[in-house]
């Protein structure tokens, strides 16, 4: 139900999430995983590994010791070196976004930073600053920084999406472009 709410008030978001996934479902099948820098120079990586379980065995003096509860054991969960294409599907929009917000955001501080502003209120990926530094006389001016930031930022992420494409075949291209029309 939220998905479809998010599909028909924003198509571009949900036409993103989708290609993004598309791409990682078709990678992580063959056995790689997507894998990026920010525009900062931050490196990410889209990597989730299947799990297998480990009975977990506790000593207590060279003896094992006993589980008060019956019928239970302890179970650890490793990582195997399979990768998840469930994972790496469903992680790649979230990591996304959130690699690119905290990017936006601290290449929006350290140019206000330079502008002289220097009191922020960080929230995830909100922000605000002193209402004096808001102001359009203000050497500061915050919201005029937030858009020149978003401009740089935008045309610095623009290859992104065509770099992952020629990751894939040709067909697979084809079919996640066209599904996403």
């Amino acid at each position: 139900e939220n998905m479809n709410a998010i599909r028909i008030i924003i198509k571009g978001a949900a036409d993103g999430m989708r290609f993004y996934q598309k791409i990682a479902n078709i990678l992580a099948k063959r056995g790689d995983t997507m894998s990026w820098f920010t525009p900062i120079g931050f490196p990410v990586d889209n990597c989730y590994y299947k799990t297998s379980p480990h009975r977990l065995r506790l000593y207590l003096y060279d003896k094992e010791a006993a589980s008060k509860l019956e019928r239970k054991s302890m179970v650890l969960m490793r990582p195997t070196n399979r990768i998840d294409s469930r994972g790496c599907t469903n992680a790649i929009s979230p990591n996304m976004i959130h690699s690119m917000d905290s990017t936006h955001l601290l290449m929006t501080v350290l140019a206000c930073s330079s502008k002289n502003v220097r009191n922020f209120n960080l929230v995830h990926d909100s922000f605000s600053t002193h209402a004096s530094d808001t102001q359009p006389q203000t050497s500061g001016s915050f919201a005029r920084t937030i858009r020149s930031v978003l401009r740089r930022f935008g045309a610095s992420t623009m290859g992104l999406r065509g770099h992952w494409l020629l990751l894939i075949s040709e067909r697979e291209a084809i079919s996640v472009c066209v599904g996403n029309a």
